[in-house]
């Protein structure tokens, strides 16, 4: 467990119960006990990837708390100045959750000055993407009318693989796509509605951004999928340096 075992105890106050004689946390000042806290976690995973190698994957950081950031910056950096160490981190975020004060912006800033560390920027999924990851799904080759859907899904999505899977989950809730004797049967799916789990995730990234904002992407949205800045500058009454703005922000 390290070099500091009681300290996990914070995280994992089991711990105390499955080890024997495992001495107590120290008490001191904030600062002190979350710099133990971050050296024991540090020491423990160090040691137990001497053993066999590991890979340790954080998803989702654009949620995570701000000294759940320091500690896996306290790792990364520890990680990098040992020559023992048998550790992969593989760490995931949506950087359209991120701004300027987000506490995952300083981080990955601080990353940067960190040997070993790298950053690699994921695109959406191609059409031939698309189709494969359709076809994983469903378990067998597509026919005809499974293409067609997974071509209305990719057209639908951009390739976005949240979205794609909502509009795949969307797909069976509303009876598109039915299971018979272990195949899909693809129904007619007309209109393609936005499902709740997407409503949700653009409701959150819309909901931070200002009413002028909001107010110029309903009319924009309502123009179609590609707009014309004087068209829509016409139809919301905005004049020109409001509208560029909320384009900017948005």
């Amino acid at each position: 467990l390290g070099r500091l075992p009681g300290e996990l105890a914070r995280l994992c106050p089991e711990l105390a119960m499955r080890v024997a004689d495992l001495p107590a946390p120290a008490a001191s000042d904030p600062r002190t006990e979350e710099y133990r806290l971050f050296e024991a976690v540090t020491s423990w995973l160090l040691q137990a990837s001497r053993e066999s190698g590991m890979v340790l994957v954080v998803d989702d950081l654009h949620w995570a708390t701000r000294a759940t950031l320091l500690l896996l910056v306290h790792l990364l950096r520890a990680a990098s100045a040992s020559d023992e160490a048998r550790l992969v981190v593989v760490g995931t975020y949506r950087d359209t959750e991120l701004d300027r004060r987000h506490p995952l912006t300083a981080v990955l800033a601080d990353l940067r000055r960190v040997p070993g560390v790298q950053r690699v920027d994921l695109q959406g999924l191609n059409l031939a993407e698309t189709i494969h990851l359709v076809t994983s799904v469903a378990g067998h080759e597509l026919d005809p009318d499974g293409l067609r859907l997974a071509e209305a899904a990719f057209a639908e999505t951009e390739g976005n693989p949240l979205f794609m899977g909502e509009v795949l989950r969307h797909f069976v809730e509303t009876a598109t796509v039915q299971l018979v004797d272990g195949r899909w049967q693809v129904n007619d799916p007309g209109q393609i509605e936005v499902p709740e789990g997407v409503r949700d995730v653009l409701g959150r990234r819309l909901g931070r951004l200002s009413e002028t904002a909001n107010r110029v992407l309903s009319v924009a949205w309502v123009i179609g999928r590609d707009f014309d800045l004087e068209l829509l500058a016409q139809v919301s009454d905005a004049d020109d340096n409001a509208l560029l703005d909320a384009l900017d922000e948005a």
